[in-house]
C-alpha cells in the first residue's frame, strides 16, 4: 500500500475497496491519459473523493472480466 496515499479497506479483506488511478494504469498496463480517457468515457464506476478518482474493485474487476470475454 502506498504510504503517501490512505485507501479505503474493506473490513472482510486486506485488500483495497477501491483503485486509484495508478493501480488501474498498472493493471492495465497502460498510461494515464489512457485512463483518463476511460474515466471521461464512463467505462467503469468510479467517483471522486478529495478531489481524486477512486474506481470501486468491485465495479472495476466487474468491467475487466466482461472486456476480457468479449475478447474471446
Amino acid at each position: 500500500m502506498n504510504n503517501r496515499e490512505t485507501k479505503f479497506m474493506d473490513a472482510s479483506v486486506s485488500e483495497p475497496a477501491v483503485y486509484t488511478i495508478n493501480d488501474i494504469k498498472d493493471i492495465l498496463q497502460v498510461s494515464r491519459p489512457t485512463v483518463d480517457k476511460l474515466i471521461k468515457q464512463h467505462e467503469f464506476p468510479c467517483f471522486l473523493w478529495c478531489g481524486k478518482y477512486r474506481i470501486p474493485k468491485k465495479g472495476f474487476d466487474e468491467w475487466l472480466r466482461r472486456k476480457g470475454a468479449g475478447m474471446r
